[in-house]
């Protein structure tokens, strides 16, 4: 763009000089030709004066039109040069690309871990130098985590898996995880482009995506998560987790989700820990399953929150905020009390359930919840009450809005 701008200058600049060229030529010849021309000049010194002015002028403005059109030449020829020289440059980047990719899949391919890992370190390097491929090799990257992990071989003489060849893909595995942690994370290595990670029916051991900032999709689909699944202290615009397997404990603590988090059928097996969670578009559980206590302690959920046929062991909802979008102005009375609005616990299973200080409003549905339930009562204590959820508005003595009865026969409230 820049020397295209300087081209156009030098020609108009060309067309300029040519004209007052010629305007210049015009006025000598009007002012010299009538000496010459004159036939009552007959003095040949003045005739020969008169004649060598106005050859020199002409030779003069030949030579000014000359030069400019010469630079106005060398000006189009660097142009078409420059342009000549940044595409072979373009191609040759490209070449070397490509060479360096198909190189990095290769290795990648090779049944030797080794050289897979080295794969995926060139695979790094290009992504560096080439920004506009980081979210192809980050497909590369997740489609390798897709892939069911090599079989352990086993050990012929006590038939367990070999303690020397044990877990030698996994290091691979766990090198591409570690690596888009690096580059999701808010770091000098951080990539700003909004990537997408697609993670569907991948095996992933010891997940850790702390301090990252992910403006892309996280689709975590039918994934299992091996040992600890940590995704503390970040931000997912979108996460899509339905059919996820959490085999160890979960954390998403100090986590915010910007849109609707779908945790959907999702198996905890483990401790999980959203304590100071952020759902900003709403949370998804629905029939979600919490083996070994969910936690949400502070955690604040705008929008939907549906834990419809999700089971539970234990849970806390201690100072949790619950409120539809449109009311964020009034979410909490105050900082020890939690507040319940479109919260869905129907069908829900629970053995214990903390509602420290909870304010149960008329859109809060846990009709036919199974409950050992733990809450605040009028005078400060904690209360229990099994298998009847109908006890909250006798307990809390009028801090229910609208309190409900029993539903009819065959009805249950909405």
């Amino acid at each position: 763009m820049r020397n295209g701008l300087k081209v156009i200058a030098a020609i108009i600049l060309a067309a300029l000089l040519i004209g007052a060229a010629l305007i210049g030529l015009f006025v000598l010849l009007h002012d010299v030709a009538p000496s010459w021309a004159d036939p009552r000049i007959t003095d040949p010194v003045d005739r020969a004066a008169d004649i060598g002015r106005v050859r020199t002028a002409i030779l003069a403005v030949v030579a000014g039109v000359i030069a400019v059109v010469s630079a106005t030449v060398g000006a189009l020829s660097l142009r078409h040069a420059s342009r000549v020289h940044r595409a072979t440059q373009s191609n040759e980047q490209a070449r070397r690309a490509n060479e360096l990719y198909a190189a990095a899949a290769t290795q990648l391919g090779s049944p030797n871990p080794a050289v897979r890992l080295a794969g995926i370190y060139s695979f790094d390097r290009l992504a560096e130098q080439e920004p506009q491929l980081r979210q192809t090799i980050v497909d590369v990257w997740c489609g390798y985590l897709r892939i069911a992990p090599e079989p352990e071989p086993v050990d012929p003489a006590g038939g367990q898996p070999s303690p020397v060849r044990r877990g030698r893909d996994r290091e691979v595995r766990q090198t591409i995880q570690r690596l888009l942690a690096q580059h999701l994370s808010v770091t000098d290595h951080h990539w700003s482009e909004p990537l997408n990670l697609d993670l569907r029916g991948a095996e992933l051991v010891d997940l850790t995506l702390v301090d990252v900032a992910m403006t892309g999709e996280l689709d975590l689909r039918g994934a299992r998560f091996y040992g600890a699944t940590l995704l503390d202290d970040s931000h997912f615009q979108r996460i899509n987790a339905r059919d996820a397997q959490f085999l160890g404990n979960t954390s998403l603590s100090g986590t915010s989700f910007g849109d609707l988090a779908d945790f959907s059928d999702a198996r905890f097996d483990g401790p999980f820990e959203a304590v100071r969670a952020r759902f900003r578009q709403g949370a998804l559980f629905v029939g979600s399953s919490f083996g070994d206590g969910a936690n949400f302690t502070d955690a604040h959920i705008t929008g939907s929150a549906d834990f419809e046929h999700a089971t539970f062991t234990s849970a806390g909802f201690d100072n949790a905020v619950f409120a539809p979008a449109e009311r964020r102005s009034t979410l909490v009375d105050s900082a020890a009390d939690a507040r319940f609005e479109g919260l869905v616990f129907e069908h829900a299973s629970f053995d214990w359930l903390s509602l420290s200080g909870a304010k149960i409003s008329s859109t809060a549905n846990y009709w036919e919840a199974s409950v050992h339930i733990q809450v605040g009562g009028p005078d400060g204590k904690a209360y229990r009450a099994e298998r009847d959820p109908l006890f909250l508005h006798d307990l809390l003595g009028g801090s229910v809005t609208d309190p409900p009865g029993r539903p009819p026969a065959g009805r249950r409230p909405r």
